[in-house]
């Protein structure tokens, strides 16, 4: 019990080493500029008359995106590093899928009774009463699955994440619950805190290489 204790926090504490990279100038900057790309699409002013005026579109296809499909990059966050046998990897993809809910749910609430112009950034597209809008969850933990992967086990893992993140944020809109600047800040949001708790793969089978 007591190596098992050893090992887990050694593995933790190298999951956590990417985190030190805020020492880097570079690694800081590049940060900087998320931040800053982050609230400047959170607080464009939506026209919400504009989403008011659509029909909420519920066919099978969308419904099928969001109660089965989105899931799946969740799934894959976590199922890759355990078919790589990567135990750094899984304890990263903890790190951000944990990291992400935290930072979406603190900034919601943090921005729903901010105004940018008229249009009040927690209001959701269905009901002027609503709230949370900003930013879009669903579209952040999609995206910031789709970065981790990306950013740990190299680019081709796009080929599929990129259409599931991409048919999240449509879904969303679709079903009228966010705006597009709300999905797009998730998905800036997301990655920040993928750059933040991943770092690559170090293996002969990295595609990155």
């Amino acid at each position: 019990m007591l190596k098992f204790k050893q090992k887990f926090k050694q593995i933790a504490i190298q999951a956590f080493e990417p985190v030190l990279r805020f020492g880097s100038k570079s690694f800081c900057l590049k940060i900087f500029v998320l931040v800053s790309l982050f609230f400047a699409i959170a607080f464009y002013p939506s026209n919400l008359n504009y989403y008011h005026q659509r029909v909420k579109n519920t066919s099978t296809h969308v419904m099928i995106i969001e109660h089965g499909l989105r899931y799946s990059l969740t799934a894959a966050q976590f199922v890759v590093p355990i078919l790589m046998g990567d135990a750094i990897g899984f304890t990263q993809a903890i790190y951000v899928a944990a990291g992400t809910t935290i930072a979406t749910q603190s900034l919601k609430r943090a921005l729903n009774d901010v105004h940018s112009g008229s249009t009040r950034l927690g209001e959701r597209p269905y009901r002027a009463d609503s709230e949370h809008n900003m930013p879009s969850g669903h579209t952040t933990m999609a995206a910031s699955a789709m970065f981790f992967l990306f950013l740990r086990y190299g680019r081709l893992h796009l080929c599929y994440a990129l259409p599931l993140t991409a048919l999240t944020m449509y879904a969303r809109i679709a079903l009228k619950v966010h705006t597009f600047s709300a999905i797009f800040a998730g998905c800036v949001l997301a990655a920040i805190i993928a750059a933040i708790f991943t770092s690559a793969y170090k293996s002969k089978l990295n595609s990155r290489k």
